[in-house]
């Protein structure tokens, strides 16, 4: 049996080789026989989900998070169990608890987590404005708030509150000039102001989009 002759290196190798080639669920069954790092355990389970394996993933992930709780890995490998958390409370406790150990070191990564927890209470109809200030006090120049002001911005275009709507997208343009969303926001603040103010915006977007 050639897989018995394997070494954990060789099945680390074996194991990139399948996630490069999009294949996670085979990717995650040979991380789980690599050598055991924060990284390899991760994979593992994020191949298990991948793979639409949902049940084992989590398992996965509840492995990997006990064994490396302060790992550069855990925040993430949290917030991706919330995400497959039915229970809202407990998908809750995941993100806080990923948002505590990623805002200092991995900023980016503790606004998509407050991101993702705003989306799932947006859905459960809960509240979510104390989340919604600290993402775009906290982490105001990273995508996931550019994200929320442009759904902002369509909430207030939308209830026919123009003045509010570019107030918003000028904010985008100030704090978000690199996020997908910026180009939108510049055309749509030009959109909604003055003739003068309307032709700088389109120069702007002109140059810089």
């Amino acid at each position: 049996n050639f897989s018995a002759q394997l070494q954990p290196v060789d099945w680390q190798r074996i194991a990139f080789g399948y996630w490069e080639k999009q294949r996670y669920k085979e990717g995650a069954l040979a991380y789980a026989k690599a050598p055991q790092t924060a990284q390899t355990a991760y994979r593992t389970a994020r191949g298990l989900q991948l793979a639409n394996e949902k049940q084992k993933a989590m398992a996965a992930y509840q492995k990997m998070i006990k064994a490396y709780p302060q790992a550069q890995e855990t925040p993430l490998a949290l917030s991706k169990l919330a995400s497959l958390e039915k229970d809202l409370n407990q998908a809750t406790q995941y993100s806080d608890r990923a948002l505590q150990l990623s805002q200092d070191q991995q900023p980016p990564l503790a606004a998509q987590i407050l991101w993702e927890q705003i989306q799932r209470l947006q859905k459960a109809q809960r509240p979510s404005q104390s989340l919604q200030k600290t993402l775009l006090q906290k982490f105001s120049q990273t995508d996931s708030a550019a994200t929320l002001r442009w759904q902002q911005v369509e909430k207030q275009q939308k209830a026919g509150n123009v003045k509010d709507a570019r107030q918003l997208a000028l904010q985008i343009q100030d704090q978000n000039p690199h996020s997908p969303q910026a180009a939108s926001a510049v055309f749509w603040a030009g959109k909604w102001s003055s003739a003068e103010e309307r032709q700088r915006a389109f120069k702007t977007l002109w140059k810089t989009y």
